[in-house]
């Protein structure tokens, strides 16, 4: 592995691990109730979502645009669940069904706002591939 990558690893360790840190020392893990692990559950969810942006940009000429605005989705969206899910975790409601509600929408919203996203990323890409023959002419 070069070492470019394995200082990238450790970088995009960083949140996780500290995250970790902090919930199993902070928390009491033994007595915790399902919503709070349903909540640390999600919070990793959009976090490997974050990690995963790269995959979804499309290549090509204006990649950075596209890559862009995913980004901006995907960040707003582990800024967001990070901040209901450590609220959700601090409340430890014994209402599972309300936990399980808040993050599947906020887990539906985002991927709906993502699927828009990579759709219109797609339309945008067919468009150049169009108009760069008739530009070059």
């Amino acid at each position: 592995m070069k070492r470019e990558n394995i200082f990238w690893l450790l970088l995009n360790s960083l949140f996780i691990i500290v995250f970790n840190l902090m919930f199993f020392l902070l928390a009491d893990t033994v007595d915790s109730k399902p919503s709070v692990w349903i909540s640390y559950g999600f919070i990793h969810f959009a976090y490997l979502l974050l990690l995963a942006t790269p995959l979804l940009v499309r290549k090509g000429k204006v990649a950075y645009i596209y890559g862009r605005t995913l980004y901006l989705i995907t960040v707003a969206y582990f800024i967001v669940e990070l901040i209901t899910g450590v609220t959700l975790i601090l409340i430890t409601s014994e209402k599972v069904k309300v936990t399980i509600i808040i993050q599947v929408v906020l887990a539906a919203v985002f991927i709906g706002w993502l699927l828009i996203f990579l759709i219109s990323n797609e339309y945008t890409a067919k468009s150049i591939e169009k108009h760069e023959p008739e530009n070059q002419n």
